[in-house]
């Protein structure tokens, strides 16, 4: 009987050891992250890695009444900036909640030169997951478009 206590024990131990562990650099840029300076240009680099590599396998829609998943079109829009970083900056940190956030600011294409159009992108800092999405161009005052994304997994 002991025997047996025993070897359960020991069972329990291995599988409890054998969690999956955070990588240390990751660990390490999610403390930073919570500080108020602005990313440099490597640590928004790595940052954009990670949100790209906590991303994958997720589905993302637009909350609403009815949450919608977004379109190809919509996808582009809200997440291009995190492949195609030109103009790019960190906005700094935001607190919304219990939530903490690091805002990506990047441009937005727009049909006139002459009119300026921003992208911001939300991202959670605790899991590297885009919670909300802003977007304004400047028409005759500011015409906005903003919505929280609700993140799903991948059937």
């Amino acid at each position: 009987m002991i025997e047996k206590v025993l070897a359960l024990l020991v069972a329990c131990l291995v599988v409890a050891s054998c969690g999956a562990r955070e990588d240390p650099a990751r660990r390490e840029l999610r403390q930073r992250l919570q500080q108020k300076a602005q990313l440099s240009s490597e640590e928004l680099g790595r940052f954009r890695a990670e949100i790209t590599r906590a991303m994958a396998g997720k589905t993302f829609s637009q909350q609403g009444p009815v949450p919608q998943e977004l379109d190809g079109e919509q996808r582009e829009l809200v997440f291009e900036m995190l492949t195609q970083p030109a103009g790019m900056f960190d906005e700094g940190l935001m607190t919304w909640g219990d939530t903490t956030f690091r805002v990506l600011n990047a441009p937005a294409r727009s049909s006139d030169a002459e009119v300026e159009s921003f992208r911001r992108l939300w991202i959670d800092t605790e899991t590297f997951l885009p919670r909300r999405f802003e977007l304004a161009r400047g028409v005759g005052g500011y015409e906005e478009l903003s919505f929280d994304l609700l993140v799903g997994s991948k059937k």
